[in-house]
């Protein structure tokens, strides 16, 4: 047994201990699947009004200056509805690359495609959902609105992104972050900065870190409880002061499951990193794991154990 277990291993054996088997948080993905076949995509409002908490809240940070009630988020279910109906989209669909849950949240990443009146706009698309109470009570979009803008305010073709402030903070902190390197990657926050992980929520975290040097000895302690760790996005886009980042990542965690003699288990997660960046500067670091498969995988390793013990 190690002599010492990592924070993030205790808290798993904290919130699920013995050997209770990790079987999800019940009624997360059946709600939030009904509502994005049912409203995102069939436009099926009717349906939304049942499935909508009536303090529903509908935001979408990365439009920003272009629509800051939006950005800020509409609260009340009439009138968040009333938003999406003003769209004036008539179908849409999304070619899924990332689907997963943690918790209350349901996290559906792919490029959306939607059929308005006269236009058609095909974007890579983040959409996060907070389930409570078998509703939805909170929905989140992310998107890469480039095709709706004038030709001369796009972050579009690989040579301008590679010019453009954005990019370069967007993936140089990037980089830090995937390499763990807290003094690069703390050189690129804002004093005030926050980082908020809300899926962590099922790991005993979801905390907001507020300032630039609560963030960095978070991250340094997180850093230090895995090793061999790896995020190499298979997908991102830039808009507005918004960048976003999509894969998998992976990891290894020593004394995983808590109490184990054996050797540190590899772990892949599905990652959304989304970051808000101001003069050069990231203001805003959001993130949306996959925990649920990391905690699968610890059950997995938990079984093989008491299937090696002959219990």
């Amino acid at each position: 047994m190690s002599a010492r277990l990592p924070l993030f291993a205790l808290a798993l054996a904290l919130a699920f201990p013995g050997d209770e088997p990790w079987t999800g948080w019940p009624g997360t993905r059946e709600v939030a699947e009904a509502f994005r076949d049912d409203v995102l995509l069939a436009r099926d409002f009717e349906a939304a009004v049942h499935l909508c908490a009536p303090d529903f809240v509908f935001s979408d940070p990365t439009v920003g200056s272009y629509d800051p009630a939006l950005s800020q988020g509409i609260r009340g279910r009439g009138p968040a509805l009333e938003e999406m109906k003003g769209y004036g989209i008539r179908s849409a669909s999304l070619a899924l690359e990332l689907d997963f849950t943690a918790g209350p949240y349901a996290v559906f990443y792919g490029r959306l495609s939607t059929h308005g009146a006269s236009t058609v706009v095909d974007a890579p698309f983040l959409t996060v959902l907070r389930v409570d109470d078998e509703r939805v009570a909170e929905r989140t979009d992310y998107g890469d609105y480039d095709q709706l803008l004038p030709a001369e305010q796009r972050i579009d073709g690989l040579v301008t992104q590679r010019d453009h402030p954005l990019v370069k903070t967007a993936e140089a902190y990037l980089d830090a972050y995937a390499r763990r390197e807290v003094a690069e990657l703390s050189a690129l926050l804002r004093e005030r900065a926050t980082f908020h992980d809300p899926t962590a929520i099922v790991v005993g975290g979801g905390q907001i870190h507020s300032g630039r040097s609560e963030i960095a000895e978070r991250l340094s302690q997180s850093f230090a409880e895995t090793s061999d760790y790896r995020f190499a996005p298979s997908s991102r886009f830039f808009f507005g002061d918004h960048a976003l980042f999509a894969g998998t990542s992976s990891y290894s965690v020593p004394g995983a499951p808590p109490g184990s003699d054996g050797d540190a288990v590899r772990f892949e997660v599905p990652l959304v990193v989304v970051l808000r960046i101001q003069d050069g500067l990231v203001v805003r670091h959001t993130e949306y794991a996959g925990h649920e498969d990391h905690l699968a995988r610890l059950e997995t390793v938990r079984e093989q154990e008491r299937e090696g013990e002959g219990l």
